[in-house]
């Protein structure tokens, strides 16, 4: 088996950001869709994909 014969796919982004309001809003405007998630975790997933973009506080 070789590297090419893998498919390997970004399935988590972590995004650590200063902002979380703005990082929210950002976001928000790309019509990304807002995940539910723990309190100290805002996590989004761009339309129509299956990964997420996730912004610890």
């Amino acid at each position: 088996m070789k590297v090419n014969d893998i498919d390997m796919k970004v399935e988590v982004l972590v995004i650590p950001v200063s902002d979380m309001e703005r990082a929210r809003d950002f976001y928000g405007r790309l019509d990304w869709r807002l995940d539910r998630t723990p309190p100290c975790v805002v996590q989004f997933t761009p339309a129509p994909r299956a990964r997420s973009s996730s912004a610890p506080t």
